[in-house]
C-alpha cells in the first residue's frame, strides 16, 4: 500500500540504482547533529555516468516509508585505480556494504565499504579474451570485489561525503556481490560472497543441475600492523594504497588495512573433520633434491591419502637475496600426474598465481574444453 517508498533515482544521469543496505550509523548521526545515535540510513548502489557511487538516504526509524535523500557518498572517476594493488572501480557499483570498524588496542576507527564494481576495464586474468588454444574458453563478466577505508565529512550538515584513505581487493578470484552483517551473539562482522558459475559453460551447468555457490563466511576487521621497519619488495608500505600510515614511533611505523579471514568457528569445524594428518616438522633441500629438480629447483612429494579435501599449511623461509622465480605447490589430481593445479608465489613480483591450465583430461569433450582454466592472479 505504501509502495513505492522512493519513486526513483535522484538523477536521470545514473548508471544504476539498486541493492539497498540499511543500518544505524552513529558516525553520520554525529555529522548531522543527532545526539541519540538512533538515525537509520540506507545506501543504494549505483553511479552517475562519469563515476560510480553509492547514494545516502536518511530513514525515519518511526516510519520506515519515510526516506530523505542526502547526497552521493563518494566522487571517484570511472575505471580509476590506485595501482596494481587495488582493482578498477568500474562504471557502476552494486551491493555496497558499510561498517564502522575500530581497533581495540589503538582505538583507531575507520569507515569501511565493501563494493561490487562492474564495468571494469582493468579486468583480472580470468576475464581476458585470449587467442589461440584458449580462445574457446568461457570468460567471466569483468568486475571486481573491492573494499575502501576512510573518513566521513559534511558540508553545512546537509551533505555527507567519504574520503578514501586505503583501498584494496576484497577477493582476487570468482567472488562477487558480497554482503555483510553483524553477528548478534559474537559481535563479529561477517561477509558472504557469491562464487559465480561463469567458469562453466551452460551445458555443464544444466547437466550438473546447480549453478553457483555461497562462499565460506569471512570475518572482516580493522587490522593494524605496528612496529613495521621493513619493506615489501623494496617498496615502502606508505606507497602501497592497501595500507594507511597511522603512526610512527622510534623510527618504526604503524599501518592499518582491512583484515579478512575465514570465520574461525567455521574453519575449526572444517579442520575437526580431517580424517588424517601429515606433517613435516622441517625440511631442507638435499643434494638429491637439487640435482633432480628442473631448472635448478627442487621438490618434495607428500601423499594426501586419496582425499579430495585438505588444509595445507606451510611456512617458507625465502632468502632476501634470492633470484629464484617462484616457490609453491603442485596439487596432483590423477595417478599418472597429468592433471594438476599449481599454486605459486613469485617474491620478485609479489604475486600469487593459481595455474589451472592442466586440469582437463586429454580426451575431454569439446564442451569440457571450454571450461575456464585461465590463471587466478593476486
Amino acid at each position: 500500500e505504501s509502495n513505492p517508498i522512493v519513486d526513483g533515482a535522484p538523477s536521470n544521469n545514473v548508471t544504476g540504482w539498486r541493492d539497498p543496505y540499511i543500518s544505524y550509523w552513529p558516525a553520520v548521526d554525529r555529522l548531522l547533529g543527532r545526539s541519540d545515535n538512533s538515525g537509520l540510513y540506507a545506501l543504494i548502489s549505483g553511479g552517475f555516468r562519469d563515476h560510480p557511487t553509492t547514494f545516502l538516504y536518511k530513514i525515519d526509524p518511526n516510519d520506515l516509508t519515510s526516506w530523505e535523500y542526502i547526497s552521493p557518498l563518494i566522487d571517484i572517476q570511472s575505471n580509476s585505480r590506485s595501482g596494481r594493488w587495488t582493482g578498477d572501480v568500474g562504471k557502476n557499483w552494486e551491493c555496497v556494504n558499510r561498517m564502522t570498524l575500530r581497533d581495540p588496542d589503538s582505538e583507531l576507527e575507520r569507515e569501511f565499504f565493501i563494493i561490487s564494481a562492474e564495468g571494469t576495464e582493468n579486468i583480472n586474468s580470468t576475464s581476458t579474451t585470449e587467442t589461440g588454444s584458449n580462445s574457446s574458453m568461457v570468460t567471466r563478466t569483468p568486475r571486481y570485489q573491492l573494499w575502501m577505508a576512510g573518513t566521513l565529512s559534511t558540508t553545512n550538515q546537509t551533505t555527507v561525503t567519504f574520503a578514501p584513505l586505503a583501498s584494496g581487493l576484497f577477493d582476487h578470484g570468482n567472488l562477487y556481490a558480497a554482503n555483510s552483517f553483524r553477528h548478534p551473539v559474537t559481535g563479529k562482522l561477517l561477509a558472504y560472497g557469491w562464487i559465480q558459475e561463469e567458469d562453466l559453460p551452460d551445458e555443464i551447468r544444466a547437466e550438473q543441475g546447480w549453478s553457483g555457490v555461497i562462499s565460506l563466511p569471512r570475518e572482516v576487521y580493522l587490522q593494524v600492523h605496528s612496529n613495521v621497519n621493513g619493506h615489501l619488495g623494496g617498496r615502502d608500505l606508505s606507497q602501497v594504497p592497501v595500507f594507511e600510515p597511522v603512526g610512527r614511533t622510534d623510527e618504526v611505523d604503524s599501518y592499518s588495512t582491512m583484515g579478512i579471514k575465514v570465520e574461525c568457528d567455521v574453519l575449526h569445524s572444517l579442520q575437526s573433520r580431517a580424517a588424517s594428518h601429515a606433517s613435516i616438522a622441517e625440511w631442507r633441500p638435499r643434494a638429491h633434491d637439487l640435482n633432480n629438480g628442473a631448472g635448478g629447483g627442487y621438490r618434495r612429494d607428500l601423499a594426501l591419502n586419496d582425499t579430495a579435501h585438505c588444509i595445507l599449511q606451510s611456512s617458507v623461509r625465502y632468502p632476501a637475496n634470492s633470484t629464484s622465480a617462484r616457490v609453491g605447490f603442485t596439487i596432483i589430481h590423477d595417478a599418472k600426474q597429468m592433471l594438476f593445479t599449481q599454486i605459486s608465489y613469485n617474491p620478485l613480483k609479489q604475486t600469487i598465481t593459481v595455474d589451472r591450465s592442466n586440469t582437463v583430461r586429454a580426451n575431454a569433450t569439446e564442451i569440457e574444453r571450454t571450461i575456464n582454466r585461465r590463471p587466478e592472479l593476486a
